[in-house]
């Protein structure tokens, strides 16, 4: 409950921003993806105190079975089936956006990530089919001149696009006892849109934990084959929590931007 609300306060806090800002007439999907690398929402800085999260991730990363091709794909055609209609405005098909001969390039423009990040033998990002991935994490490190760049290969009428992409960690499941403690798989969710200026101007956000846990013994992680599943099970609950509670959100959202215009 406590989340949920947190996802309200920031539709009121972004209908703020539409209210300063004019209509968007169309709006261009321009990347969708998930970060490999674990702990990139800002979560736990290690496993435990014998395995460094970032040995996990060099283990994780050179594993052909960490593969995220499934989570991506159902958070991609989430967005695409169920969460595009509920915007008060229209999307620019994907094919228009990424077979346009100047999308790829934009990869170039980007100062996080480079070909390799996303083509290479250990991509440390996986990306919906057709898409590059291009930043979007904090004023601080989005692409900023990447998302201004975008809009050179978008219809003229284009005056937003989006970019939205996943986090995955291992959180805390629970008190540590006897140098024995757990952690659950957590996944995050991000879609943001913005200018064309690079400002951000829409965000929305929601998050949710694996209902089973990893048990580690003095730092040490007993069964690293189970973090792919707890991190599948923690995308699950948050896509059915996207599923039913986003929706309702812009919902909200679309009636307080038709109640401005009509003033």
């Amino acid at each position: 409950m406590k989340k949920t609300v947190v996802v309200f306060a920031s539709i009121f806090c972004t209908s703020l921003v539409f209210k300063a800002q004019a209509q968007l007439k169309r709006v261009a999907i321009i990347s969708i993806y998930g970060n490999k690398t674990l702990g990139n929402s800002g979560g736990s800085a290690s496993i435990g105190g014998g395995v460094s999260l970032g040995n996990l991730n060099n283990l994780m990363l050179s594993d052909s079975a960490y593969n995220l091709t499934g989570i991506v794909d159902k958070f991609a055609n989430l967005i695409s089936v169920d969460l595009l209609k509920e915007f008060p405005f229209p999307f620019v098909p994907k094919d228009s956006v990424i077979n346009n001969p100047g999308y790829k390039s934009l990869i170039d423009e980007s100062k996080v990530f480079n070909r390799k990040s996303y083509e290479g033998s250990h991509p440390s990002v996986q990306v919906a089919p057709g898409y590059i991935p291009i930043a979007a994490n904090g004023f601080i490190i989005d692409d900023t001149k990447a998302i201004k760049k975008s809009f050179d290969y978008l219809p003229s009428d284009v005056d937003g696009v989006m970019i939205a992409y996943l986090d995955f960690d291992l959180q805390n499941g629970g008190a540590s006892a006897f140098g024995v403690s757990t952690k659950k798989g957590f996944a995050a969710a991000n879609i943001k849109i913005f200018n064309r200026e690079g400002k951000r101007i829409f965000k929305l956000k929601d998050s949710e934990k694996s209902k089973g846990s990893i048990t580690t013994v003095m730092g040490m992680m007993t069964d690293t084959k189970k973090v792919i599943p707890l991190i599948n099970e923690a995308a699950d609950k948050l896509f059915d929590e996207l599923q039913k509670e986003l929706p309702k959100s812009i919902n909200k959202l679309a009636k307080k931007i038709d109640a401005q215009k009509e003033d």
